[in-house]
Formats: structure tokens, sequence, C-alpha cells
């Protein structure tokens, strides 16, 4: 600005003529000399300017540094029977002494049983972190679900976060693998008996029981999964990853602990037809939450660092 504000200045050779003052040869060392301090100014604002801008932490960076680091954890797992749940149990029932408590199965079956067992102990201090582990002999989530979602809240309000896991099978290859495990015979009655199993297990803890229409129970697992943070389909193990992040594992990757050691079914046509036909909403959920951008998003989860 200033060097134009010189350019401007006029210098009167004659009533008639006016000359710019850079232009004349009084004032041209003048003008040199400001447009060399001007460069030397401009050299120090512009890299300041520049650091400032990589200085400034990004979006990402701001909200973390919004929201809270918490100071203690629950991990919820639910195993759906033959989904490589028992891999995962090895694992965290093995390490629990040491980082964690570990809540069996059998362990709670009301609110009051979560409130004793859970909540007090983390907003006591005595404990940081939990897994809550979900299995046979637990509460139904059809029931159940509430009684979470209220422990879910009460942790928000002591600073304490919440994440639940859950893992699918591909429906024929999990059908395939209950009935080696439990040593089948009859295929056609057990494929009947458990219509659906996965869904049946995630909504009433066990795959023989149904009392709602296929539509109502399709609409409540889905409600149901609604409320987890990480769903993915066997044998991806990028969920499991998340699940050691969250509890500090060394060890992110899980072995194959209870594998079937019976040989897998050879089914007929139409066994496998009556099985895709009484278990289409199985196959329904299974792809729902089993494409590249639904995997891509749920593993997108993260834990936050906790207060050291």
């Amino acid at each position: 600005v200033f060097i134009l504000w010189l350019y401007r200045q006029r210098v009167n050779h004659t009533p008639t003529h006016m000359t710019p003052i850079c232009m004349h040869h009084h004032g041209r060392a003048w003008c040199v000399l400001m447009l060399f301090v001007a460069i030397v100014l401009l050299g120090h604002v512009v890299p300041s300017t520049a650091t400032a801008v990589n200085d400034y932490p990004s979006t990402a960076q701001q909200n973390d540094l919004l929201v809270p680091q918490p100071i203690c954890r629950v991990v919820y797992f639910f195993h759906i029977p033959k989904t490589g749940g028992t891999s995962v149990y090895s694992v965290l029932r093995q390490l629990h002494q040491a980082h964690y408590r570990f809540i069996a199965p059998t362990a709670y079956k009301t609110k009051e049983d979560l409130h004793r067992l859970v909540y007090m102990p983390l907003k006591q201090g005595t404990l940081k972190k939990i897994v809550l582990y979900s299995h046979h002999h637990s509460p139904p989530l059809v029931d159940f679900l509430p009684a979470l979602m209220e422990l879910k809240d009460k942790l928000a309000g002591i600073n304490c976060d919440f994440h639940s896991f859950i893992e699918f099978r591909e429906p024929l290859s999990h059908i395939k693998s209950a009935i080696a495990y439990n040593r089948i015979t009859d295929y056609t009655a057990y494929i009947k008996n458990v219509a659906n199993f996965q869904l049946r297990y995630l909504v009433y803890q066990s795959p023989f029981l149904q009392n709602m229409s296929d539509a109502a129970l399709f609409q409540e697992a889905k409600r149901i999964l609604s409320h987890f943070d990480v769903i993915t389909p066997m044998p991806d193990s990028r969920g499991y990853a998340i699940l050691a992040d969250c509890l500090s594992l060394a060890k992110k990757t899980k072995d194959h602990i209870n594998k079937t050691k019976q040989a897998k079914p050879v089914l007929s046509d139409s066994e496998i037809e009556l099985f895709n036909r009484v278990s289409s909403l199985q196959y329904d959920l299974y792809y729902t939450y089993s494409t590249k951008a639904h995997i891509a998003s749920t593993t997108l989860h993260r834990c936050p660092p906790m207060v050291h």
C-alpha cells in the first residue's frame, strides 16, 4: 500500500507537467529502498502464516479435544453359536485378570445385576474396564435390551463409554457347522426346528424359540442390531481387532479355538432348498451386514483413548 502511495505522489516540473515520483531521478532511490523493505517484511510474514495454518488442529483433532476422554469402559460382546465367538471368549477369559473384569453370561439376569456388577465398581473407581459377555444363559435381548441401554446412559453420566460387538456367519455354512457340532442325524427336522437360527438367537437367546411372525422377527432383529457399534461377518477379523484395541490387548487377531471336529454334513438339494426357504430372513440379514459398504462403515468405529 505504501509503495502504491509513493508511486502516485507527483513531482512538479512545471505548472503543466506532473511526473510520478518513482519515475523521477530524485525519487527512484527511495522507491527502490521501500520495495526492498517490503520484500523483506513479506518474507517474514508468509512463512509464519503458513506455519500457523499447518499447526492448527484438523477437524478430527478439534473433535477429539471437544470430547472428554473416558475414565472407564464397558465392552459388550454378543456371541451367536458357531460364529467364532468361542475364540473371542478364550482370549477374553484368559486375559481378564490383568486387564479388566470379565462378567460371564451366568452372572447377570436383571438390570439390578448390571448396576451392582458393572456400574457401581466403575463409579467407585475400583475397576476401569469391564467385559460383559453374552451367550447361553444370558437374558434374551428382546427383553433385556432396555436394561443395557439404561446402563449405557448411566455410564455416560460418569464419563464411561460402552462399546458393543457381534458377529454373523453365512447361513448355509453356519447350519452345516451347527449340524456337525451337535451331531444331528435328522437334517430335515433340525433345519425346520432352527429356522432363521441366528435371528432367533439374537432376539430370544435360543434358536428354538419364536413367538412372533417372521416379519416381526426380522424387524426386531434389525432394531436390536441398530444399537450395536460393530457388526461383522465371520471370518472377517476386523471387528475383533477393534475390540482388542478397546481393551488395549497386544494381540489383534484371534485363533480358531472351537473348530468343529466332525465332518461337515453333505446336504441334499431338497434339504438345501428347504433351508433356503425357511431361513430366507437370515440370508436377508446376513447380506445386509456383509456388504463392503457396511463393513467399511462399521470398522471405522474406534474406542477413544482413556484417561490414564
